[in-house]
């Protein structure tokens, strides 16, 4: 069985589909063939996925839908095959955690993001068993709107015009969203064939500085994308930089900003 073939027709909860994570992985399962159960924060954000609404590819749960009982219920209600738990502004003892706990044993469960720390619950018989945990460093894109995160802050400040320095030596890698994205789904399938718990961390091999990534930002913002790295690399940093330049331009950014 093939990797589409695993997800084609099978229902999976994805909790922060308004995320920058949360939805690009909500997209892949989609290529996939999955039907997605989607937790979102704000209910609006629901229409960036209007097409596989209308088609009943996707099921939209609002905010309320946050409690530990009601996650639960919909995990029920559609029979789930798999979660990612990937709300970057939820804690770690999360509910999306405890209503797995209740709702079967043997389901993945995903988790994701940066350095993140995964806190078990006192209640043994309240966590899931089978915990898929990823660990990168920084992930980037398009669509990120996050201007706490390393790429997001830089390129929007070269952009509006503003002198952007950095000295820090420290070696972060850079994992595209993308890439992120189809490894969380890699795990999930890994912790399935397994049939235990699965810590695994995603490098892409993009390995700089703040200081290097920063000269690499500004020359790509200036047109010159960067020629001593990987074309995947230098392809990615295009497109991430190309987002950001119509961001910056829209009506709404404006008005945002």
């Amino acid at each position: 069985m093939d990797a589409v073939e695993i997800w084609q027709g099978r229902r999976v909860l994805v909790a922060g589909c308004d995320g920058f994570l949360g939805g690009a992985v909500a997209r892949d399962l989609l290529a996939r063939g999955a039907t997605i159960v989607g937790l979102f924060r704000q209910r609006s954000r629901g229409a960036d996925f209007v097409r596989e609404i209308a088609a009943g590819r996707f099921h939209v749960i609002g905010d309320g839908g946050r409690q530990a009982s009601r996650l639960h219920t919909a995990m029920v209600v559609h029979e789930v095959a798999a979660i990612f738990d990937l709300d970057e502004k939820e804690t770690d003892d999360a509910p999306v955690l405890r209503a797995a706990g209740l709702y079967h044993s043997a389901v993945p469960v995903i988790r994701a993001g940066y350095q993140i720390r995964l806190a078990i619950s006192r209640d043994a018989h309240s966590v899931p068993s089978l915990i898929g945990i990823l660990r990168c460093d920084e992930v980037f894109g398009p669509g990120d709107q996050d201007s706490d995160r390393f790429v997001a802050r830089i390129v929007r400040a070269l952009l509006v015009g503003e002198t952007v320095r950095s000295e820090t030596v420290a070696v972060r890698d850079y994992v595209f969203i993308r890439d992120a994205a189809r490894a969380c789904v890699e795990l999930a399938e890994a912790v399935g064939r397994a049939g235990h718990s699965i810590e695994r961390p995603v490098r892409s091999g993009w390995e700089l500085t703040d200081a290097q990534m920063v000269r690499v930002l500004a020359d790509a913002v200036a047109g010159m994308p960067p020629a001593s790295h990987t074309a995947a690399f230098a392809d990615a940093i295009v497109e991430t930089v190309e987002w950001y330049r119509q961001a910056v331009a829209s009506p709404r950014a404006r008005r945002a900003a």
